[in-house]
């Protein structure tokens, strides 16, 4: 006997569930992501085009050559090359949010009937509570 769609368990044992095709899943993301931020140059250039540029100057002379544990050498800087280009992804995609964090105030909104609190209070630089008058609730 087989699973149904739910996961119940049969006489076969165990019913596996459906999982999501993760790796579809990643590389969708990752196009959203790189068209998203391609027309920003600080991401094209230095994300994208200088671990080519490294790899074409520093990677291409020694693509055949094998050091003696029998690693390929190209296929090592290619390695390293790309690792820089995704830890730039994610320090570029920090930043980001640090500075659209920084961007973003925020104001909240309070009912008071009579308060000794002046109408805005401003809790810091993005912060601040707006006191409005009104009736009993």
């Amino acid at each position: 006997m087989s699973a149904d769609a739910r996961g119940a368990t049969t006489a076969a044992g165990p019913a596996r569930r459906a999982v999501a095709p993760l790796g579809r899943m990643l590389l969708t993301q990752a196009r959203s992501e790189i068209r998203t931020r391609w027309r920003i140059p600080a991401f094209s250039v230095t994300i994208v085009a200088l671990p080519v540029l490294f790899f074409t100057f520093f990677g291409l002379p020694y693509v055949k050559q094998t050091l003696p544990n029998g690693t390929n050498l190209g296929a090592y800087l290619v390695a390293s090359f790309a690792a820089y280009s995704v830890g730039s992804v994610m320090v570029f995609g920090f930043g980001i949010g640090v500075s659209t964090e920084r961007g973003l105030k925020v104001d909240v909104f309070t009912r008071t009937e009579s308060s000794p609190t002046p109408d805005i209070v401003e809790l810091n630089e993005h912060v601040r509570v707006i006191n409005l008058k009104a009736g009993p609730p």
